[in-house]
């Protein structure tokens, strides 16, 4: 049987690191939204998405991750998040993301995600 992932402790999250992961982040800061169409990885505390022109550190706003194709409803994970760094991952430039204020939904799929997507050893 499947355990409910909303049920995990804090202790258990943290064992998930962070997992290869591409996707489409939107993310809004002082009333402007800006589309970053790769990301590099995701853990259940944030995502690196990949730009040559990144947000300053600090910046603070709200994200939107959309999961499923533009044609069908999928799934939309949101919440705040804070730019907390500026660096190179496997040659590609852009900005660590730390995600705060999720739902309860948004941080079960979020959990799932990360979940799913680590190597097996």
């Amino acid at each position: 049987m499947e355990k409910d992932s909303s049920k995990e402790t804090s202790s258990e999250r943290r064992k998930l690191g962070r997992v290869p992961f591409t996707i489409n982040l939107a993310l809004t800061a002082g009333g402007k939204t800006h589309s970053y169409g790769q990301t590099h990885d995701i853990s259940t505390g944030g995502i690196f998405a990949v730009t040559d022109d990144p947000m300053e550190v600090g910046t603070r706003g709200d994200f939107v991750i959309h999961l499923g194709s533009e044609d069908a409803e999928g799934i939309e994970i949101e919440g705040g998040f804070e730019v907390v760094s500026h660096s190179d991952k496997d040659g590609m430039r852009g900005m660590g993301i730390h995600f705060s204020g999720l739902d309860e939904q948004s941080s079960i799929h979020l959990y799932n995600i990360v979940r799913y997507n680590q190597p097996v050893e």
